[in-house]
């Protein structure tokens, strides 16, 4: 399933799908604040196309063994991948 790019107010399972991992994965990135979410009124998580290359780039990053601490360094800007 393609994301639409005019949507900005995916559920977790939409991006999940746009993202290519599972709602697992996206819980668990988020619990470790790499990935925070808005919340909706009802207390469910929702997202935009920022969220979308975040996730995009922890996948990434991850592919290349980068530990959990140092992509949250990356994504707060306190250290670079020098």
């Amino acid at each position: 399933m393609e994301i639409q790019e005019e949507n900005q107010n995916w559920s977790i399972g939409q991006l999940a799908r746009g993202g290519g991992v599972s709602v697992k994965t996206v819980r668990f990135y988020s619990d470790a604040g790499l990935l925070p979410p808005q919340r909706s009124s009802a207390g469910h998580r929702r997202y935009d196309s920022t969220e979308l290359a975040r996730l995009t780039l922890i996948r990434n990053l991850r592919s290349l063994d980068v530990g959990l601490n140092t992509i949250g360094e990356l994504l707060t800007g306190a250290t670079d991948l020098q």
